[in-house]
């Protein structure tokens, strides 16, 4: 208070100092308002994701349950890319490319099951890496070797 005293402020400086504090206020929290519904997107995505992947497996493997799922997981790679999360982004992008090279025309042969079992890993690894941002605002890379691993496992490396 004693400092504030002596910087002697004028009532006018006082108010564009003010000012500029709620601007700043008020910017940061559009920001974080506009990256929650990113998160909740690529979220939304990630379970849409998954019940395409269940309801494949469920039907014997008819295509028709994943028709849409290469442009559901280039929503998502579009989320992370807003979100400047690069690593995850380019593991989403491989995964795409398995979706519309391999899975659509694969046939349900018994190699299928192995397949799906490795994507599934990719995409909950993609989960897990968004949900603990969502917890600590932190990138945490390390999640993503596994998805990283499953893609590449896949034949589609993501470097």
């Amino acid at each position: 208070v004693s400092a504030l005293q002596n910087i002697n402020l004028s009532q006018a400086k006082l108010a564009e100092t003010n000012a500029l504090s709620k601007d700043s206020i008020i910017a940061q929290s559009q920001l974080a308002e506009a990256e929650k519904v990113v998160l909740d997107e690529a979220q939304s995505g990630l379970a849409l994701i998954k019940r395409a992947m269940a309801s494949y497996a469920e039907s014997g493997y008819d295509p028709i349950h994943i028709a849409n799922l290469g442009k559901s997981l280039n929503s998502v790679r579009g989320a992370l890319v807003l979100m400047n999360m690069q690593r995850a982004a380019k593991v989403t992008e491989s995964c795409v490319q398995f979706v519309d090279t391999k899975l659509i025309r694969a046939d349900a042969s018994g190699a299928i099951q192995q397949l799906m079992e490795t994507f599934a890993d990719a995409v909950m690894s993609i989960e897990y890496f968004l949900e603990a941002y969502i917890a600590v605002h932190k990138q945490d890379n390390s999640i993503l070797e596994i998805a990283e691993e499953s893609v590449s496992a896949l034949g589609f490396p993501t470097n």
